[in-house]
């Protein structure tokens, strides 16, 4: 319907150049700029503008300190705003709370990092209302924040706010018309976001700059090719604003960071709202941490002779080499061998070794990858299924969560044995290790008077092998009276029951 209208308008445009216009010429565009009305109308109200404010931890904020009036009066003393940007409202909880995606880096400055300061997140609705926000929970390695602040004896319904909702197939396509709303150059300090007109210009971006994408990277998956090219300028203040399509679908998330590399006039981009990055939002709006699949391989960047044999059943240019594969890791439960030649994942390309971590990565720990092969010491096509390990975290230190994904159990919690960079055997994965591991252990609970502690890797459950949190928590799902644990190094340890006489004679 809108791409017959958009032929249509400039069919119209073309001719008016010298033909007198008449009313048929401009209903097409009349209908079309109806339309743009009628989508900012609906979701100008769910797009708000962040403030962050940093101060030393000591400090205090005056009463009735505003960042946003702030900056109406700069010559107002006192603290002022490090950071503007934008957040979109996904959800309200009670018709008073609002949780707001918005992007990592808005939000965050040093924190996890220098415990001599403390920040402030304010968010301004429509209507310039002022709200407190705490972090619900966030994701440095897709740049994804979500935000909680409660409307103060207003509701969302008064506010007309209505959060978006994604799209249900969510493809994208060059040349697809989007709207783009936001807070740019934070001149949106009055909660009336603006809106800009643009297209897409190309998918599977990635911003300028070195790519690092080894388990010991700290990057963003975004550096690996996801990002969505918009032909809309995107100025510092646009992070984390709503890209939407014609039916009012929220897309994307922008992101100026992205944009302010290497170029003084960059093009603007933003982060897509596919499938594997809805999965990461649903996650983050729990409170929980966001996981990512992991292989257990070394891939490497092929060579366009590498495929020469292959022709002219696979007619791209370049794949992943795989160089090594970890002993007992997904990939070599799955046969996938040394020299193998990996082209596509669950039935898309493959060009290299970024498009095959960030594939894998966004289908996250348990997930069920096909990996189609090629073996060149046997000239075979081979299809290959993976049950997919989890993605290290580089540094946990700046995790916030509300929620945990892993309950306590006697004073002990796990996570998948790769989960943490820090209790990895060694950062090359020579051997992928077993088990589940401690992440952390309540003091004076049975777990620690069992003399477990964070990073004590455990195998078994009473006899039973588990190999992740989930094997982990059905083996001691309803377990009664004291249970045995293995651990990795072959020591036992016997977790009493907690207010047991076993655990009361080891207090």
């Amino acid at each position: 319907m809108w791409r017959w209208i958009f032929r249509t308008v400039l069919i119209a445009a073309c001719m008016g150049c010298s033909f007198p216009a008449v009313a048929d010429d401009i209903a097409p565009l009349a209908q079309l700029q109806q339309r743009v009305f009628d989508v900012a109308e609906q979701t100008s109200p769910a797009v708000v503008s962040i403030a962050l404010v940093v101060l030393e931890k000591e400090d205090s904020l005056p009463p009735g300190f505003d960042p946003f009036n702030a900056m109406v009066n700069p010559d107002e003393v006192g603290p002022v705003a490090e950071g503007f940007g934008s957040g979109v409202v996904l959800r309200v909880d009670d018709s008073q709370d609002l949780l707001v995606l918005t992007n990592h880096h808005v939000i965050t400055s040093q924190i996890g990092f220098d415990d001599t300061i403390q920040q402030k997140i304010f968010v301004r609705t429509v209507g310039g209302h002022t709200l407190e926000a705490v972090v619900h929970a966030f994701d440095p390695r897709s740049d994804l924040a979500v935000l909680r602040c409660r409307l103060n004896g207003l509701t969302a319904e008064t506010l007309k706010i209505q959060p978006p909702t994604f799209r249900e197939e969510p493809t994208y396509r060059k040349g697809e018309f989007v709207l783009v709303l936001g807070n740019p150059l934070a001149i949106a300090r009055d909660g009336n976001c603006s809106v800009a007109w643009g297209m897409i210009s190309n998918i599977s971006r990635r911003p300028a700059g070195e790519v690092e994408d080894t388990v010991n990277s700290e990057v963003t998956i975004h550096q690996l090719g996801t990002l969505l090219q918009l032909d809309a300028r995107l100025p510092l203040g646009m992070s984390g604003g709503a890209v939407l399509d014609l039916d009012g679908h929220l897309i994307g998330l922008t992101t100026s960071m992205a944009a302010g590399v290497g170029d003084a006039n960059p093009a603007g981009f933003a982060i897509p709202l596919d499938d594997g990055m809805q999965r990461v939002v649903e996650t983050l709006l729990k409170g929980e941490e966001v996981e990512y699949g992991f292989l257990g391989i070394d891939p490497e960047d092929s060579t366009v002779e590498d495929l020469q044999p292959t022709r002219p059943f696979v007619t791209q240019a370049t794949c992943v080499h795989v160089s090594r594969v970890a002993t007992q890791s997904p990939a070599a439960h799955c046969d996938v061998r040394e020299g193998d030649l990996v082209y596509k994942v669950n039935g898309t390309e493959v060009h290299d070794r970024s498009d095959l971590i960030r594939l894998l990565g966004l289908l996250g720990p348990e997930a069920e990858a096909r990996l189609s092969v090629y073996r060149p010491s046997t000239r075979q096509f081979l299809t290959r299924t993976a049950t997919l390990g989890k993605w290290p975290m580089y540094d946990d230190r700046r995790l916030i969560v509300t929620n945990q994904k892993y309950a306590d159990w006697r004073g002990l919690r796990v996570d998948y044995v790769t989960g943490r960079f820090r209790y990895l055997p060694d950062g090359f994965l020579s051997t992928y290790p077993q088990g589940v591991i401690v992440t952390s252990v309540n003091e004076n609970s049975a777990a620690a008077q069992a003399d477990i502690g964070p990073g004590t890797r455990i195998t078994e459950i009473a006899g039973k092998e588990v190999f992740t949190p989930h094997e982990f928590y059905a083996a001691i799902d309803g377990a009664k009276g004291p249970v045995e644990l293995l651990l990795a190094n072959g020591e036992r340890r016997v977790v009493p029951e907690p207010g047991s006489e076993d655990a009361r004679q080891s207090e």
